[in-house]
């Protein structure tokens, strides 16, 4: 022990003995922490919060996929809305003087026609959906949308890869496109829109820098459409069997989806056409399609297959489609594919699928507008 001094206060009674030791400890030494003690900490530290997030990580990714979710649902009932707005247009005035005009073409024919190009424009996939009966850009049976959107920066085409055009094309046609022709000046019609402001800000991005947005999911990749994914159904295409093995895996995108595949089921029936004779009678006519009485009246129309529009007498439903957390599809290809198949949502080859006839995990958690 070290030798002490005893100093006397002045103040009676007061003592205070100062060691040798005190005066040799060094000052401050319990203030601080020493490097392994700070290492410690930030090691303790991590680990909670590894902790934490392993924790909350499943409540998060739920988060995520109802943000996309809720984003789809928005979309789909602009979607809706406009269908249910087609199916209640007066279109017969039109069908009746295209009728006329075409020797062959009933007014019923003329109608299903009529439709069928005013759903395409108004639901456009690609920007190539907007050209008009001919499918060629530029000329006068174009979308009064097609103007607009390249007017506005918009793509004339699409490439295989580029599903951000597919998801900035639909969003331009919603939120822009309120006016919908088919006919070269034929009747206009207006159709309802979406406000862009309804729609989560962090899923509009403009990942090409043309001045329009496009949508995408939680996971930052673009919503894909399918407008009549009838490969989805019948893999094989016009005239296949819809097997239970295809409906197994179309019901992981459209739950509502029913088990009959018989060839006189729901499956094998496309909506718009329930007795499927006015799609047939359509393949065989001419589609040379005269619109007026000038002998350059005339449009060189696309034929009724799946290049231009779907699968014959086959189901279909507007198909919006994020690619979940795993970030891949399991399909074939991309909704803005040069293959008609790959547009109808077309899956990709089964032999590189899970086993059996469970859905593939890349298919499994995508999530769409048609899974509750």
């Amino acid at each position: 022990m070290g030798s002490g001094i005893i100093v006397e206060s002045g103040v009676t009674g007061m003592r205070r003995h100062y060691t040798q030791s005190d005066s040799l400890r060094s000052p401050g030494r319990n203030s601080g922490f020493t490097m392994i003690e700070i290492l410690i900490t930030i090691g303790i530290m991590g680990l909670l919060v590894t902790i934490l997030i392993f924790a909350l990580g499943p409540s998060l990714e739920s988060a995520r996929i109802n943000a996309t979710r809720t984003t789809l649902e928005q979309l789909d009932a602009a979607i809706q809305a406009r269908l249910d707005a087609i199916q209640r247009l007066d279109v017969s005035v039109e069908a009746k003087k295209l009728a006329a005009l075409n020797s062959g073409m009933s007014q019923e024919e003329a109608e299903f026609f009529i439709r069928k190009n005013l759903v395409k424009q108004a639901l456009p996939q690609r920007p190539e959906d907007l050209r008009g009966m001919d499918g060629t850009d530029g000329n006068a049976d174009d979308s009064p949308i097609n103007a607009a959107y390249q007017g506005s920066g918009g793509h004339s085409s699409a490439s295989a890869n580029q599903p951000e055009r597919c998801s900035e094309v639909l969003l331009f046609a919603l939120t822009q496109g309120g006016t919908v022709r088919v006919m070269p000046s034929g009747k206009s019609y207006s159709i309802p829109t979406l406000d862009i402001g309804e729609l989560n800000t962090s899923h509009l991005v403009d990942s090409d820098s043309n001045g329009l947005q496009e949508v995408i999911d939680e996971w930052d990749n673009p919503i894909r459409f399918y407008r009549w994914p009838t490969r989805l159904i019948r893999t094989g295409g016009a005239g296949a069997t819809i097997s239970a093995s295809d409906v197994t895996y179309a019901r992981t995108l459209i739950a509502s989806l029913g088990k009959n595949t018989s060839n006189n089921g729901p499956l094998a029936t496309d909506p718009d056409d329930p007795t499927g004779l006015l799609y047939n009678d359509f393949t065989s006519m001419s589609l040379s399609i005269r619109y007026g009485t000038g002998m350059s009246d005339t449009v060189s129309a696309d034929s009724f297959g799946e290049a231009a529009y779907h699968t014959p007498a086959t189901f279909h439903a507007p198909l919006l489609m994020s690619l979940g957390p795993d970030e891949t599809s399991g399909m074939a290809g991309e909704p803005t594919s040069g293959t008609a198949a790959d547009r109808l949502g077309l899956l990709e080859d089964t032999d590189t699928m899970t086993a059996g006839i469970q859905p593939a995990d890349s298919l499994f958690d995508n999530i769409t507008n048609r899974q509750q």
